[in-house]
């Protein structure tokens, strides 16, 4: 064959080191070998047909094929800050990026497989009702720009990747945010939330905010969850 597939020593060395670096001239198969060892830690296999290898591949979320260039930064690979205008004024929102993103799944898959597994199937649940709420709210602004919380004054305004923000009557100009983690927290608890003080005695990470968590949190719960 053209290229040399992994052997035991290359594989015995990632799991010791957690990394390997493989250099060479061009041409040589450093990325035909680096997908080949992805493959194979993923699917315990190594296809011969690299266009089934490589579909393989990007289904699946445990890998990811980066190219450095001379502008790219930490920035753009783990953690950066984005500037985000609205109404002349500017918001600072700091997202993850392909390697932190990375990290935050797989510290979430190791925390998962401790679970039991009728909670996790219970947890799961309820964040897939979640994103069928995000995807509501979406609709709903897109056609009426905004999307009222419950009987309150405050409108959600966004769907971030991380919260919904909203603004309320009497200040439409400042935005604020409640975060899907603490949503998920809410649930994941197990508590019985009756009413607005239940939630802002908790202690989530957006205080003070229970007479929009409490609505938002239910209308979530009740949803009906869809498969497609």
């Amino acid at each position: 064959e053209k290229y040399m597939t992994p052997n035991l020593n290359i594989l015995e060395l990632l799991e010791n080191k957690k990394q390997i670096i493989f250099q060479g001239a061009p041409g040589t198969g450093k990325t035909y070998m680096a997908k080949d060892v992805a493959e194979q830690l993923i699917f315990n296999n190594i296809s011969k047909n690299k266009e089934e290898q490589a579909a393989l591949l990007k289904d699946s979320d445990q890998f990811k094929l980066i190219q450095f260039h001379p502008s790219y930064s930490y920035e753009d690979f783990v953690r950066g800050i984005e500037v985000k205008t609205e109404n002349g004024q500017p918001e600072y929102i700091t997202r993850n990026k392909v390697l932190g993103e990375f990290a935050l799944s797989a510290l979430k898959n190791i925390e998962d497989s401790e679970k039991d597994p009728v909670k996790l199937t219970q947890e799961r649940s309820f964040e897939n009702k979640l994103d069928q709420f995000k995807d509501l709210v979406r609709d709903v602004i897109s056609e009426k720009s905004e999307y009222p919380i419950g009987s309150t004054t405050a409108r959600i305004i966004e769907v971030t990747d991380t919260s919904f923000k909203y603004n309320y009557e009497g200040n439409r100009t400042i935005y604020f945010n409640l975060l899907f983690s603490d949503l998920i927290k809410m649930h994941n608890s197990e508590k019985s939330f009756k009413n607005v003080k239940d939630v802002n005695d908790y202690g989530l990470a957006m205080k003070g905010k229970g007479s929009y968590y409490f609505p938002l949190y239910n209308s979530i719960k009740e949803s009906e969850e869809t498969t497609d």
